[in-house]
């Protein structure tokens, strides 16, 4: 900082009244080494303070250095031009002065204390030169959700088309509550419009409900036109705003301060993500993803400042209640093809071709949403807007879709099965004899060889909890036989051992006769011909014939 003249003739006087270089120091707020300088060559010209009580406090420096001034000393930096250079993104106090201390001869510059000092009372006595207009913001709970990208992004390593690992810049989205400044951050490839929509989509699956608006800065690829009070948006931004039953407004252009709190959580991101990486190997992708999980919860975790004793998190908790819920379908850039209601073998019928859905919606009805780039069709549930299937598109020339264990439940999986894994899955659950003894009822010249392996399997279900015995004591009889088993011989053998041990076959069905002299009761049923219908039919055909003759 620049020293006044005045200071010198201060720390004189206050030497020659008895006190210490460190007591000049802390009553002027110089530091020690310079205090020690000017009481040195105040020595060494042989100044003393009833000489010079009299003269003047420039008329002293003369004395001492001659007519160089004590402000020759020092290089005083521009501070306008610091001033201009700390508005720009991610700039410091403390890269300006390197920036400073680099530009002037060594050590002819000021200690970074003394050059925030100076800068900070440059900025208080210049507020027209060195402040703009500045609009408080504040939004109520639930209102506004912040968004903007990151500059610096994110290095992550990913593999390449030749399974070689190379680094790969993600871009870093984050988005902040105008309200409680509850802050979210997601990793997409790029910026385009995709990943913006992606991101924001992404967003409020974390916050778990949506806001009443969006506020964004000017990106190309959301914003057609900008302009200070009616920008003109991208028509899927408008999609995406009409289907979360959300506003967007884009500030107005060269004024992301007023998005500030979205501008201040991007650079405590950036300083966190810094800070931890210093410590950790290169990330991967899923590595980075919980990198940012970490850091987003440590932030939002905290005090806002001693004046708030909420933390972002709980602020957030009380504005939750102002917001609406998710749709029961979320948004996809895919187009809804029409609702269709699934068949009792989960399946669903587009344009005569059956597609496999996730097993136990039958009679449910589906939305059905296609994607072109990708070609295939994706099935969301009407009530919930779960998604129960993705299959791709089939001509007719392909046929149905095949049907896929994997969607099938696991107790009736084995009606979806072929032989041989049939054989394997019931080797599997009752073990090497039952295995061997299957791959002998089904051997090759039987062509229902999955009928049978079906109905083994079916009675291993009834069975329940003592299948695995009587399955086993059933193997090993027809395995001691010298002729082949059949199906027959198993089924009979099975119910033996079943009975023997007092078991009930669950499930199993039975056929029984009705006698001719059983009343039966219908109720509701308008098509049962009984026997006043078979009399009034005989009536009315001999009484046409009479009619004949």
């Amino acid at each position: 900082m620049k020293h006044k003249n005045s200071q010198i003739f201060q720390a004189i006087k206050l030497k020659h009244m008895g006190f210490t270089p460190t007591q000049i120091s802390e009553e002027l707020r110089v530091s020690r080494t310079t205090i020690n300088h000017w009481l040195t060559k105040a020595e060494m010209k042989g100044v003393k303070w009833e000489d010079i009580r009299e003269n003047s406090a420039d008329e002293l420096v003369k004395l001492l250095f001659g007519h160089r001034e004590v402000n020759n000393w020092l290089r005083v930096p521009n501070w306008l031009a610091v001033a201009t250079k700390m508005t720009e993104p991610g700039q410091t106090l403390k890269q300006c002065h390197q920036d400073y201390l680099s530009s002037i001869p060594q050590g002819s510059g000021l200690p970074y204390s003394s050059f925030c000092e100076g800068y900070r009372k440059f900025v208080k006595e210049n507020p027209s030169k060195t402040k703009s207009l500045i609009i408080h913001q504040a939004y109520q709970p639930g209102q506004a959700l912040l968004i903007d990208y990151s500059g610096d992004g994110l290095t992550v390593l990913e593999k390449a088309d030749g399974q070689e690992i190379k680094e790969v810049k993600k871009q870093l989205f984050v988005a902040c509550m105008g309200f409680s400044g509850y802050v979210v951050a997601v990793l997409t490839p790029r910026q385009t419009r995709k990943d913006w929509l992606y991101a924001i989509d992404k967003s409020f699956e974390v916050l778990g409900k949506v806001p009443e608006e969006i506020v964004l800065d000017n990106s190309t690829s959301l914003v057609l036109k900008a302009d200070k009070f009616d920008a003109e948006l991208c028509k899927e931004l408008k999609e995406f705003c009409d289907h979360y039953e959300v506003s967007a407004h884009a500030v107005a252009p060269g004024r992301p301060t007023f998005k500030a709190g979205v501008e201040r959580s991007v650079g405590i991101i950036q300083q966190e993500i810094k800070k931890r990486l210093l410590h950790l190997p290169p990330l991967t992708a899923q590595g980075a993803e919980v990198l940012l999980d970490e850091v987003c919860k440590d932030i939002n975790s905290r005090k806002l400042s001693e004046l708030y004793e909420t933390s972002r998190e709980e602020r957030f908790r009380m504005e939750l209640a102002y917001m609406h819920k998710l749709p029961a379908i979320r948004y996809s850039t895919g187009k809804i093809i029409g609702r269709f209601k699934v068949s009792k073998e989960d399946q669903v019928r587009i344009k005569g071709l059956r597609y496999n859905v996730e097993y136990g919606n039958a009679g449910e009805y589906t939305d059905v949403v296609f994607f072109e780039k990708d070609n295939e069709f994706a099935f969301f549930l009407h009530k919930s807007g779960r998604e129960i299937g993705r299959s791709k598109c089939r001509r007719h020339v392909d046929g149905h879709e095949p049907s896929d264990p994997n969607k099938v439940a696991p107790e009736i999986r084995y009606l979806a099965e072929g032989r041989d894994e049939l054989i394997k899955d019931l080797g599997t659950r009752y073990g090497q004899n039952v295995e061997e003894m299957c791959r002998k009822i089904a051997k090759k010249n039987n062509s229902n060889s999955v009928t049978h392996l079906r109905g083994i399997f079916s009675y291993g279900q009834k069975a329940k909890d003592n299948a695995f015995e009587v399955m086993d004591r059933t193997a090993r009889l027809l395995l001691s036989q010298p002729e082949l088993p059949t199906f027959q011989q198993f089924r009979n053998t099975f119910e033996r051992l079943a009975r023997d041990q007092g078991l009930e076959l669950i499930g199993r069905s039975t056929k029984k006769r009705i006698s001719a002299a059983t009343q039966l009761e219908f109720e509701e049923i308008s098509n049962v011909r009984g026997a006043a219908h078979y009399a009034k039919q005989g009536a009315a055909r001999a009484k046409a014939i009479k009619d004949t003759k």
